[in-house]
């Protein structure tokens, strides 16, 4: 948590309501250059909202230059967010940007006398779009967009090389296991999330996979074995078999 970052939110954001909220929220989260990196039912959570209205909230404060989302860019494949009201001039008491108000000629303040300078160093992140700008950025898109998109081309959504099942493979998950595993990825993402965007969907389940995200098993120290967990069993009687159908999405 960074009482900076918060006192900032309070002091420059013109944001109100549960976008105000939902801004502190994260600035909770955040290290004492608005960087953080919760998950959406974290926050979700903490401002006492549904995930679907916690991901519009996001995107609410992302179109209006408030918040910076960097998607899957955090640990375990979660968003990276960095409050926006951090900008360099704003910390050194230069033009505001976001003051109802901005003087119209702005003057920066003597070096000597910057009041936070820990806070105005150039920070990677203030490149990084212009980093990514050069390299391409991939489509972000729907589960259900990927997965029409993957049928016209003819491809599988997830390839037989992927990284999910290569960390599967290496981890001794049971392929069955993996399975159950992309179906309850697929019922969260097209039912229950139907919104959610991701520019690689296939590194999104390798990171599901590796993080155990669902909560579909866990392994067993005295048979040293994968065995599902209650939420798995629930899962596999939700798909309504014993076990899993045949593999039909790589």
């Amino acid at each position: 948590m960074s009482i900076q970052v918060m006192a900032k939110v309070w002091a420059q954001s013109q944001a109100s309501g549960s976008e105000l909220l939902l801004l502190l929220a994260i600035a909770d989260f955040s290290d004492d250059q608005g960087h953080a990196f919760p998950s959406v039912a974290t926050l979700a959570q903490k401002i006492r909202m549904s995930p679907r209205n916690t991901q519009y909230l996001l995107q609410k404060l992302e179109a209006g230059g408030e918040l910076e989302i960097r998607r899957n860019a955090g640990r375990g494949g979660s968003n990276l967010y960095r409050v926006q009201t951090l900008r360099p001039e704003n910390l050194a008491g230069g033009c505001n940007s976001l003051h109802p108000t901005p003087a119209t000629a702005c003057t920066p303040p003597p070096q000597p006398v910057a009041p936070e300078p820990s806070l105005t160093i150039n920070e990677p992140s203030e490149v990084a779009p212009k980093v990514r700008a050069k390299r391409g950025k991939k489509q972000e898109m729907t589960l259900a967009e990927r997965k029409a998109q993957c049928e016209a081309e003819g491809v599988p959504v997830i390839p037989s090389d992927s990284a999910a099942l290569r960390y599967a493979k290496s981890a001794g998950i049971p392929d069955d296991f993996i399975e159950l595993a992309w179906k309850a990825f697929v019922t969260r993402y097209t039912e229950d999330q139907p919104d959610k965007r991701y520019a690689d969907w296939a590194q999104t389940f390798a990171n599901a996979i590796k993080g155990n995200w669902l909560k579909l098993w866990r392994f067993d120290d005295g048979s040293a074995q994968y065995v599902l967990t209650t939420v798995g069993v629930q899962e596999q009687r939700a798909q309504g078999v014993n076990k899993p159908a045949k593999r039909d999405w790589v």
